[in-house]
């Protein structure tokens, strides 16, 4: 009930930005949290996934901002109410190795958790995101008014598109169609990419509504 209160309090114009991080990705989350205040955009949740994260964003004064989504012990020396206990890791996940996709597998969880919270269009973003101007005109175009789901396929080794998923249907049955919109180059892609055509998770748009909720 708790989260589900402070998750709505962070909530204007019907919309949230969500990101996840631990003490290894301490800079990013700063340059993710310091760069939408610099655009005024104040509608965000970070889930901090130890408790050095946590008190980081305690210290930047952001710590309406934060869940705490880290280890939790029933008894242990240095914890915060609720049994939070401190851990911290080492340095930041690499892609695709085991941690990476320990934290790619959960994070669904965390995406209901949002949507389950209240009716708010939710983005979900990686913490290395350096914003430069609001995400919001952009995804909220007319072109794209239709798309309850958009992603970006980044992982193509053909040059890729911004991809639009668009949802349609009742909560019992969901009927998805893909649009395309312009042109994005990928001169690198990862060669541990296990496809040539996937959605990249590190940039996704849900719009509100029981479809969305039951497409996740």
């Amino acid at each position: 009930m708790a989260e589900r209160v402070q998750v709505n309090q962070l909530v204007r114009d019907g919309r949230l930005i969500a990101t996840t991080a631990d003490s290894g990705y301490a800079p990013f989350l700063q340059n993710w949290c310091l760069s939408l205040e610099a655009l005024g955009i104040h509608e965000y949740v970070v889930f901090a996934l130890d408790l050095q994260t946590f008190h980081l964003l305690a210290a930047m004064d952001l710590k309406e901002h934060a869940i705490y989504d880290g280890p939790k012990e029933s008894a242990a020396p240095g914890m915060l109410k609720g049994g939070v206990q401190a851990h911290k890791r080492a340095a930041a996940v690499s892609w695709y190795d085991e941690r990476y996709k320990q934290l790619m597998g959960s994070q669904p969880s965390r995406v209901l958790r949002l949507l389950s919270a209240g009716t708010f269009d939710l983005l979900f973003t990686d913490a290395d995101v350096l914003w430069r101007k609001s995400p919001w005109p952009e995804l909220e175009r007319a072109s794209r008014r239709h798309c309850q789901v958009q992603a970006i396929a980044g992982h193509q080794r053909s040059p890729a598109l911004n991809q639009t998923v668009g949802t349609a249907g009742s909560a019992t049955s969901v009927a998805t169609t893909t649009d395309y919109d312009a042109a994005v180059e990928v001169e690198e892609p990862h060669p541990a990419a296990n496809c040539d055509n996937c959605l990249n998770a590190g940039f996704i748009f849900f719009r509100r509504g029981a479809a969305v909720t039951e497409f996740v």
